[in-house]
């Protein structure tokens, strides 16, 4: 067969999306769908690239024109992952992902104490201290919520990295405390302690 031009090769990145961020070391699956309307779609060539590590790695799509190229070594980092595909004749389709690289926050509760009793009406002092190696402590969020009372705070750090505050709001029980620092990537820390409300003591009537 004798094709009067070459047509290039089409691509698209189908996972992840465009602006997902995930751990250091997580393995990520690169997905993608290729073609190309003049050879088989196994007989192209596939490169994966980052624009701030290089080369990644190459690999042939299926007969179906499906790829799925596994990594996890990713550096630190915002990267532009790209996609390029090229034919017998080296024409060429580039698709592109920006995928981040970070690491999630450290959360240390100090506190109250794990299994601490309170009655209803105390004042209670929460404290934990939240670092995160890319992020300054404002753009940190942190949500303490309770089993029995749900969402009771969103205090976040302090620049000196502790997030602290008083309440004597929470209700009778025992309640089991989780504490989730979210940094600006989306990845999260979490921390669990329970503490026990007990009611005021009233005088019994005979």
């Amino acid at each position: 067969t004798v094709n009067e031009n070459n047509s290039p090769p089409y691509c698209d990145i189908l996972s992840p999306q465009t602006g997902t961020s995930g751990e250091l070391g997580a393995l990520i699956i690169f997905e993608g769908s290729v073609g190309d309307v003049d050879i088989p779609f196994s007989d192209l060539g596939v490169a994966w690239s980052s624009d701030k590590d290089g080369p990644i790695g190459n690999l042939n799509p299926n007969s179906d024109g499906e790829v799925s190229f596994p990594f996890s070594d990713l550096s630190i980092n915002t990267h532009v992952v790209s996609m390029t595909v090229s034919d017998e004749v080296g024409a060429e389709c580039v698709a592109d992902v920006i995928y981040t690289v970070g690491s999630p926050p450290t959360l240390t509760l100090t506190a109250p104490t794990a299994n601490s009793t309170f009655t209803v009406g105390e004042s209670i002092s929460f404290i934990a201290e939240v670092t995160d190696n890319e992020d300054s402590p404002s753009q940190i969020s942190v949500d303490w919520v309770s089993s029995l009372d749900g969402l009771f705070s969103s205090t976040g750090p302090s620049s000196n990295s502790i997030a602290q505050f008083s309440t004597s709001s929470l209700s009778n029980g025992t309640h089991s405390i989780t504490v989730t620092a979210t940094d600006s990537d989306g990845l999260y820390a979490d921390a669990l302690l329970d503490i026990t409300i007990y009611g005021v003591p009233s005088q019994p009537t005979v």
